[in-house]
């Protein structure tokens, strides 16, 4: 009895705390509002502030689409509405402040030419650290990014992550989680971000 009295007690005490940390996200037209939100900070270096998370697009993170005749915006817009849907579920995360796209539509081929593929580089976490998605003979999987790789993937919006220290849903591969272990092409071309393949809703 007493116990559940001191848990009713603490929940009083720790409910606020948890709304505070919610962030407000309106999924409404989530692929517009991200175009509309494209700010250019430098030359071909673009920034998409939605209020609750950043998103960042460097330079190479579109040449492809740029050297095709694409305009930044063009580029945007080739992107499937179900990948935003997954980019605002990741931003929408307390503990998620900023994620720096390494690739997104391209044209060649390939899921990321039907705008079902994106990359990361890196993404700023809420209390200041930043990871990135980079393997080196010293680097050991982050725990920050293994826990949101587990979260992500539990949402059922990606059938694939490919990244430098784990990887599911390659073709051909027994189901389940693998470590890359930098023999075949697929693991070397990915040591240094994740690529999400997301799933056709």
């Amino acid at each position: 009895m007493f116990r559940k009295l001191l848990l009713s007690i603490l929940k009083k005490f720790l409910e606020p705390v948890e709304a505070e940390a919610k962030k407000v996200v309106d999924f409404t037209n989530a692929k517009q509002n991200y175009v509309d939100n494209a700010v250019e900070q430098n030359k071909d270096e673009w920034l998409i502030d939605l209020g609750f998370c950043e998103f960042i697009h460097d330079v190479c993170s579109w040449s492809l689409a740029r050297n095709a005749g694409y305009e930044f915006m063009e580029m945007l817009k080739q992107i499937d509405k179900n990948t935003y849907k997954m980019l605002y579920t990741v931003g929408s995360w307390p503990e998620v402040k900023k994620i720096e796209i390494s690739s997104a539509w391209r044209p060649g081929g390939g899921v990321h030419s039907i705008g079902l593929g994106i990359d990361i580089q890196a993404i700023h976490f809420e209390s200041g650290v930043v990871h990135c998605f980079r393997k080196s003979n010293a680097t050991m999987h982050p725990s920050a990014l293994k826990k949101l790789r587990l979260k992500l993937w539990e949402t059922g919006l990606i059938n694939q992550w490919i990244g430098p220290w784990s990887k599911r849903g390659v073709l051909g591969e027994v189901p389940g989680w693998h470590k890359n272990n930098n023999r075949t092409n697929v693991c070397k071309q990915h040591r240094n971000h994740v690529h999400l393949t997301i799933r056709k809703g």
